[in-house]
Formats: structure tokens, C-alpha cells, sequence
């Protein structure tokens, strides 16, 4: 009886000996040849890498702050915002969910030039001139009185080109008939689909594309020449996410109030749409990506601010 027992505890002993050297090969909700690639990859200390994020599956976030026209900082850390008409700039941390005003000027919040450590804005003053504030220590100075011809983006890469930093610039010329182009010393002018209004010009991160919206019409992709390259369809505030992605809202209006509005990202290259905002009860314009092409904010009519980001 006593060699039975001592034999079997030996024998107890190998298999959980033996268990414990052998890699487990069952795992919850695996296939075997998935079970195989993860002992491999464990062995051999190769993870295989995430899933990249795409736009296709987003997280949403309402913000704890009424705001309109958002942008993010350059370090994606914070969202700057204005009012309904366009007064002042605020600031508010994503971290901490803390505000901070920046400047009361009236027009502060029509397209204001987000930089690294400024932010530069037009006041709708008497006459109009651009000023620019820091966005750490809050302290304002003047830009320029005789730059205000100028929305603040155009403005930046303008001094850009004078300084020999960028080689080209775009905006809409003053009648909103043509699309100017500066290169170098040379400014000329272009109308892809004759003579219309063309507002939100931009050029593609290569530089090599225009894209822009038509008054009534919708967006367009051209080349540098004004030659079409592809018809967008009907959009609004349309803005390039990389070279292949466009992001945008459709809205819909009476004239005198909006009654529909929904943000969208375009893949130009395969026609496939991702309604970012299919998830938020309410409305949503402005959109606005962060510079490291994850995140998205924009508001509601109302003045709700909703951050979208992307996730798998």
C-alpha cells in the first residue's frame, strides 16, 4: 500500500512537472492555427503590431464647454473656440477641462492661424488690423494695420513665402470669382469652373492638389493649372486630412437656420465615406482635425463641442 501511494505521487509529480514545461495549447476563442502564431510569436518575442486606427469606428466625447469654429492647439492639447458671432477666443485644456479666455475682440473667431506658441486673428474694429496672442502668458500684440486684406491663415503663409520658408500660397481673391496662387514673386489666378464663388481654398499636404468649395455647388479637387480632378459633390468646410482623406460637413439650411448637419470623412481615391458624427444626437459643423490626424472636433448649432477620435 505504501508503494502504491509513493508511486503515484511521483507519478502526480512528472505530469505537473511535464504541464508546466509544455505551452498551453487551448486558448479561449483561438483557432489552432491562431494558437500556433501566438506560441510562436512568444517564443520568438515577435508581437505581432495593433491594428492601425482608421475612421471607420470612432469614439465620441461632448466637452464640458459651449463653444463654436474650433481648432485644436498644434500640440493637439487643447481647443481653442469663439461665440456663435465670432467674438473673443477662449482656450480649454483637454486634460483638466479648464478655460481660459484669450482675447474679447470682435471677428477674433473667424478663422483664426493656430501657430505653435501664437494664435493670430482679425479684429473687426473701426478699420480692420490682426493680432496675435501668446497663448501661454495671454499677452497680445498687434501684427500689422496694413495686413488685414488678410484673413490670419493667408497672412501667415504670405510672410512664409517673403521669408523664404514656403514656396506658394492659395486663397480666394477679393471678389471671390478666382483662386490666387503666389509662387515666389508671381501671383496669378484660376477658376476651375468658371466664374463662380469660391471660398476655402487649400493646397494638399504635397502641394500638389487645390481643393475648394463652390458657393451652391459643392467641393472640387484641382491641379495647380485650375484643371478638374475630381468633383466632390455637394459639402462644406471641406479640409484635407492627408493627401487621400478630405474631412467636411453637409448641411442643410431654411436660410435663416440650419435644419441638418453631419461631418464625414471622404477616401477621394475609393469613394468610401465614414459618418464620424452617424452617434451624436445632435447636430454637428466645423469640423477640425488635430495635426497628429486622430482627432476631430466640431460643434452644434447650438453650441455643443464634441471631440471624435479615432479608434479600432
Amino acid at each position: 500500500m505504501r508503494t502504491l501511494l509513493v508511486t503515484t505521487l511521483l507519478i502526480s509529480g512528472l505530469l505537473l512537472g511535464a504541464s508546466e514545461c509544455t505551452p498551453k495549447k487551448e486558448k479561449v476563442n483561438q483557432t489552432e492555427e491562431e494558437v500556433d502564431k501566438t506560441i510562436e510569436a512568444e517564443e520568438t518575442g515577435e508581437v505581432e503590431a495593433p491594428a492601425e486606427l482608421t475612421w471607420e469606428k470612432v469614439d465620441l466625447k461632448e466637452l464640458s464647454v459651449e463653444g463654436y469654429y474650433p481648432h485644436f492647439t498644434n500640440d493637439g492639447k487643447a481647443i481653442v473656440y469663439s461665440t456663435a458671432n465670432y467674438n473673443g477666443l477662449w482656450l480649454y485644456n483637454l486634460a483638466d477641462s479648464s478655460t481660459k479666455q484669450l482675447t474679447d475682440q470682435k471677428g477674433a473667431g473667424f478663422k483664426p492661424a493656430v501657430l505653435e506658441d501664437n494664435i493670430i486673428y482679425q479684429v473687426r474694429a473701426r478699420l480692420k488690423y490682426l493680432e496675435q496672442v501668446e497663448i501661454s502668458t495671454g499677452t497680445i500684440t498687434k501684427v500689422s494695420d496694413n495686413e488685414a486684406r488678410f484673413a490670419p491663415g493667408a497672412y501667415v503663409t504670405y510672410k512664409q513665402v517673403l521669408a523664404g520658408e514656403e514656396d506658394t500660397w492659395v486663397r480666394t481673391s477679393s471678389d471671390l470669382f478666382s483662386i490666387e496662387i503666389m509662387e515666389k514673386d508671381n501671383v496669378r489666378a484660376i477658376a476651375p469652373v468658371g466664374k463662380k464663388n469660391y471660398v476655402n481654398p487649400s493646397f494638399s499636404p504635397d502641394k500638389e492638389m487645390i481643393l475648394f468649395e463652390v458657393i451652391g455647388q459643392g467641393g472640387y479637387i484641382s491641379d495647380l493649372n485650375g484643371n478638374i480632378i475630381k468633383e466632390l459633390g455637394e459639402m462644406d468646410m471641406p479640409s484635407w486630412i492627408d493627401n487621400n482623406l478630405i474631412l467636411y460637413a453637409l448641411s442643410k439650411d431654411d436660410g435663416m437656420q440650419t435644419l441638418s448637419s453631419e461631418v464625414y470623412v471622404l477616401n477621394i481615391d475609393s469613394g468610401e465615406k465614414y459618418h464620424l458624427s452617424k452617434n451624436i444626437e445632435e447636430m454637428a459643423e466645423n469640423p477640425k482635425v488635430d495635426s497628429f490626424k486622430e482627432k476631430i472636433v466640431a460643434n452644434s448649432p447650438d453650441g455643443k463641442l464634441f471631440l471624435i477620435s479615432k479608434t479600432n
